[in-house]
This record gives structure tokens, C-alpha cells and sequence, in this order.
């Protein structure tokens, strides 16, 4: 996924349905790890990654490279997933 490019409206937690443009927002407001994306959009909190995202893999990576994007820095890289 190119999260570059993709839609503000591109689905990146989909336990959760958060969406780009909720983390987005949430760096905005001074979010710059996955927790605090985490604790501001509720992504990342599921636990039905595999069954749900249609890629078959977890939001948090997904979360880190939106960070690693618009914060201009490697987000922290805390491990896990749901």
C-alpha cells in the first residue's frame, strides 16, 4: 500500500475501521508513536487482523509507515499486534 497516495477514506485498522485520514489527524495533534495513534483513533486495539484486513496482516505496520511518512522521522517501533 502506498499511504502516500491513498485517500484520506483508505481503511488502515480494519478491526477497528480507522481510517488515514483518523491517523492523520490524530499526528496532527502531536501523535507520534503507534501507542498514542493507538490511544487517540482506538487502531490497533483488535485483534482479528488476519481475518479482517484483506492484505492478511496487522494495522501496526501500516500505523508506522503512515508515521514514518508525515512525521518525517522512524516512528517508534513498539512491537505487537492487537
Amino acid at each position: 500500500m502506498d499511504w502516500k497516495t491513498a485517500p484520506d477514506t483508505e481503511i488502515v485498522c480494519y478491526c477497528q475501521d480507522v481510517r488515514k485520514g483518523e491517523i492523520l489527524k490524530a499526528i496532527r495533534e502531536g501523535a507520534s508513536t503507534l501507542k498514542e495513534v493507538m490511544e487517540r483513533t482506538g487502531a490497533g486495539k483488535g485483534r482479528d487482523c488476519a481475518a479482517k484486513n484483506p492484505r492478511k496482516i496487522c494495522c501496526h505496520l501500516d500505523i508506522k509507515r503512515i508515521l514514518d511518512l508525515y512525521t518525517g522521522k522512524e516512528a517508534n517501533r513498539e512491537s505487537g499486534c492487537g
